[in-house]
């Protein structure tokens, strides 16, 4: 993985401190967004680790309607009879942005609330007092854009199992910075280069549940 980021002679020697801050923040920020897509869109081609959404072993199924809160019902059920999960606040689910609109608009008849609060009611269990955040992550990043006709998308869910991550991410030594004052020196710029070496594995494939065709 690597990020570049240029900068002008003047401004490093205006700025000071405060640039030097700015500039971390951005090339951070950018590594933590392409490390996300790449943990579960990568292709496992051209440098990229197979994100979790192309890896065979891992269970899919094709959903191919409405996202709804009885689809997801359904499955989360099937996952925790998979894992043993003693109650639906024990998984985690991601889902597109288009996915939270297409259910936060559509609102049950017989209760008058919709399917999205179902759904986060039903993960948080609707018994505690107060709700867990996380339990529900609204993506675009992670998530392929819908496609099709009619346009449908993808969810994941995970979860724990006996305090074991479903998938890890590993990094091989630190962040190697390159400054380079000479490539971009006619136009007055200083280019800074950040690369790392990282990898992608899962523990155990149960613990990763794949939705298709949420439409």
């Amino acid at each position: 993985l690597g990020v570049q980021v240029k900068i002008t002679r003047k401004a490093m020697k205006q700025s000071g401190a405060a640039l030097e801050a700015a500039i971390r923040r951005d090339l951070s920020g950018a590594m933590r967004v392409e490390m996300d897509k790449v943990v579960f869109l990568g292709t496992g081609s051209d440098g990229e680790p197979e994100g979790l959404l192309n890896i065979a072993a891992l269970t899919s199924t094709a959903i191919d309607e409405a996202a709804s809160y009885g689809v997801f019902l359904t499955e989360i059920g099937e996952f925790m009879s998979a894992n043993a999960i003693s109650r639906p606040s024990d998984v985690r689910l991601a889902i597109r942005p288009e996915t939270f609109v297409g259910m936060e608009s559509t609102v049950n008849a017989d209760i008058q609330v919709t399917e999205y609060y179902r759904l986060v009611l039903l993960l948080h269990e609707r018994a505690n007092a107060g709700f867990v955040p996380g339990h529900v992550v609204v993506t675009s990043n992670a998530l392929a854009a819908p496609s099709g006709s009619p346009s449908a998308a993808s969810a994941i869910m995970t979860t724990k199992t006996g305090g074991v991550p479903p998938f890890f991410v590993a990094n091989w030594g630190g962040i190697d910075m390159i400054r380079d004052p000479y490539s971009d020196a006619k136009s007055g710029q200083v280019r800074l280069t950040a690369l790392a070496t990282m990898d992608l594995t899962y523990s155990r494939s149960e613990q990763i549940r794949i939705l298709t065709g949420l439409q």
